[in-house]
């Protein structure tokens, strides 16, 4: 029997069913028939219960912002972004909503029945509707009360703990929100005992396009959850402090620089961070005291220091330190009284050592080192002895570590199998174990002597935009293009050689994948490969082939090509031997890989069909100049943008382009259009030509870039496209580990 608003009833007695779904407002969650449950984002369930209020009606896109935002200014595209959660979390369908319906120039409508069960009643499945929605639209005028009104409450207050995605285990963690503030909540460090954490958060209104609060470390491939950390004149990073147990943030540093990547000690009464060293200008280490709040300078730097760390015994630090562009990152050891002395010893012309983490008896310091690629390997440095051994496990691209509280475990993010999450790697042996953490985008694990792991939830929408050339303007035009806009990340568009098609990759349907289009109003449709997820890819000359680099379970960088059509892929490269940035000649006779042989990059011809290959000389990328008379290659020895012609070298013709702009340029008839770092701090699109030697800035591009951007030009020369990053968000989970 289904009760009337006569009827008392207790709140936490009330349960509505939407389709196959039912709703438990008391904890927040989704409950599907078989009992599992998952917790939406808090917007998302707000969005469904509007909905529901109506359903097989639309609500109007303007109602909707303004019964979930309240009037606050929010990002372009926020609502749809919230939609495809929603729709993510009932399983639904864009293409053919079981759920949420759009309705083209009205809004969004709930397609299925809304019913109202309690917990002492069987579900009605066709309840009388006059009747039915008399008592659910009473109760769901009660529930959408009680939403609002907790909206309206600090976000930050704690909520019950999320149910996890898949059915649980014996080792599976529990986990609840830390924070939801707008902006970017980054670098969490959580104290020994895990009653609070300290993190950076840039302050910004959730409108602002937001810092991401990880510095592009070396080596980053395409992915903006390591995106450039970009300035668009909003506030800067400042550190907190919040309560595991919940509550609102306390500011402990704010100046006008960023404060990042903070470390807490310990004993939990002091923190180390890093201050500055987002622009170039160096940057500095802090001590600052949790007690008192007395503070001092440490240590500094000319380059960045990347990532900090408390050795055990609190009297010393180690710092992931970028001395300069173009070297390794390197791990240094710092005592609290300033004496000094460098780690490790990374091969040159590799991105170095990051994400240095000490284990809980003082014994192990474990990082990260990174190839070009973003993948690497593991190390575990034996403090006592300086001994190096590296965990043989195929660990893919990870975003931080951390020790777990046994010590015999790391808890790492990585997508050694996409999409990303937190793994546990076994220290003594043993298969990596997913610990089926949710998340959008989970990075920076930081964890407790308790158990307790703090982590980084991203959220980011990068576009495809286009600069327009046409008439020579000193600003030309800047706009994303309108076909290839989604709310996933999109990014790496390259034209074809006919400039009819565009091929791009996106991670719509997951992990990065490749899409094409026509160009330039075609829908994009997924191009399906084997292999792990895509890193980079370049159009044959005829327009009907692709070659593309992926990265496979074992961790290693794979290039392949493969016909249009999604038929006959085809490895090229050494399934032992990393190979990335592919480009073809310009007859399509040969593909250009970089290869990591020996201890450096080289550059390797294959034959087309991988008959053959050729070691051509150092570099990090090559492409060939039109005509295929001289090839262009990113030097891996010293910064530079070299022309080779014949097999010699016949100028280092830009000294100042990194490696971390691998993939960020294309030779032109005569010359090569670029992206670099400008004088002024700015992100320039640029043109040199060889004969005239002329230098010249075509556009300022926003720093609001992943790594790579990378950069299309259009056979008539007229017009260049690149990523941007539209939107991004993050917010701080905090989980219970088993281990």
């Amino acid at each position: 029997m289904m009760r009337t608003p006569s009827d008392p009833q207790p709140e936490s007695a009330v349960v509505l069913r939407v389709g196959d779904w039912r709703i438990d407002r008391t904890l927040g969650r989704l409950i599907e028939p078989d009992g599992r449950a998952i917790q939406p984002e808090p917007k998302a369930l707000s969005l469904l219960l509007i909905l529901a209020e109506t359903p097989g009606r639309p609500v109007s896109r303007a109602e909707l912002k303004e019964r979930l935002w309240q009037g606050d200014h929010i990002a372009p595209g926020a609502l749809k972004h919230l939609i495809w959660q929603l729709r993510q979390d009932l399983g639904d369908d864009a293409k053919a909503p079981r759920y949420v319906e759009t309705v083209r120039g009205r809004g969004y409508r709930l397609v299925p029945d809304v019913t109202v069960e309690t917990e002492s009643t069987p579900p009605v499945n066709k309840p009388e509707r006059s009747r039915a929605w008399i008592a659910g639209a009473f109760v769901l005028a009660v529930l959408l009360l009680v939403v609002t009104r907790g909206r309206q409450q600090d976000s930050l207050t704690p909520q019950e703990p999320v149910a996890p995605q898949n059915p649980p285990t014996r080792n599976q963690p529990t986990v609840r929100p830390l924070t939801a503030l707008p902006g970017n909540e980054t670098g969490p460090a959580i104290a020994p005992d895990g009653s609070f954490v300290v993190f950076a958060w840039d302050g910004a209104e959730a409108s602002d396009v937001a810092k991401t609060g990880d510095t592009a470390k070396p080596g980053d491939t395409a992915n903006p959850g390591d995106a450039a950390r970009p300035d668009d004149g909003g506030g800067s990073f400042d550190l907190y402090r919040i309560a595991t147990s919940g509550g609102t943030p306390e500011l402990l540093v704010s100046t006008a620089a960023n404060e990042m990547e903070p470390a807490i000690a310990p004993d939990g009464r002091q923190l180390a961070y890093v201050r500055g060293g987002d622009t170039g200008g160096g940057a500095e280490l802090w001590l600052h005291d949790l007690v008192t709040g007395a503070e001092r300078r440490l240590a500094e730097t000319a380059g960045s220091f990347l990532d900090v760390v408390w050795l055990h015994t609190g009297k010393h630090l180690v710092v992931s330190e970028l001395s300069a562009p173009g070297v390794a990152a390197r791990l240094r050891e710092i005592h609290l009284e300033g004496a000094a002395r460098w780690l490790t010893s990374p091969p040159e012309r590799t991105p170095g050592d990051v994400y240095p983490a000490a284990s809980p008896d003082g014994r192990w310091l474990a990082f990260f080192r990174r190839q070009r690629g973003g993948a690497g390997q593991v190390l575990l440095l034996e403090l006592e002895t300086d001994e190096l051994t590296t965990l043989d496990v195929a660990a893919g691209r990870l975003i931080g570590l951390a020790f777990d509280r046994s010590g015999d475990g790391l808890i790492v993010s990585s997508d050694r199998v996409p999409p990303r999450g937190l793994w546990r790697l076994p220290l003594l042996g043993g298969e990596p174990q997913w610990l089926g953490l949710p998340g959008s985008f989970v990075a920076e694990p930081t964890s407790s002597l308790n158990g307790s792991v703090a982590y980084q939830d991203q959220r980011c929408d990068s576009n495809i935009w286009q600069v327009s050339l046409a008439g020579g303007n000193e600003t030309p035009a800047k706009t994303p293009v309108a076909s290839l806009i989604s709310t996933r990340q999109d990014m790496h568009a390259e034209l074809s050689a006919d400039g009819g098609s565009v091929a791009l990759l996106s991670n719509r349907d997951g992990a990065h994948q490749i899409w094409i289009a026509l160009w330039p109003d075609g829908n994009p449709r997924q191009l399906a490969t084997e292999g792990g997820p895509v890193l980079a890819l370049a159009w044959a000359p005829d327009g009907q082939r692709l070659a593309f680099a992926t990265r496979e379970a074992s961790g290693i960088s794979a290039v392949h090509t493969i016909a249009i059509d999604g038929a006959g892929q085809t490895r090229l490269s050494d399934p032992t031997i990393h190979n990335v940035a592919p480009s073809w000649s310009w007859d399509g006779s040969a593909i250009y890989t970089s290869a990591w042989i020996g201890d450096s990059w080289r550059i390797v011809k294959h034959a087309g069909d991988g008959s053959w290959k050729t070691d051509l000389c150092a570099g990090v990328s090559a492409k060939e100049e039109p005509g295929g008379e001289v090839l262009w290659v990113v030097d891996a020895e010293r910064p530079g943008l070299s022309r080779w012609s014949a097999g010699e070298r016949i100028e280092t013709a830009l000294p100042f382009v990194s490696a971390l702009d691998a993939e960020s340029w294309q030779p032109i008839a005569g010359g090569v259009v670029f992206l670099h770092w400008g004088p002024d701090g700015e992100r320039h699109l640029s043109r040199w030509m060889s004969e005239s030697e002329e230098l010249r800035t075509l556009a300022i591009l926003d720093r609001n870039l992943p790594y790579p951007p990378g950069l299309s030009v259009s056979p008539d020369g007229q017009t260049v496209l690149w990523t941007r990053i539209d939107a991004i968000a993050s917010d701080l989970l905090l989980a219970q580990s088993p281990y």
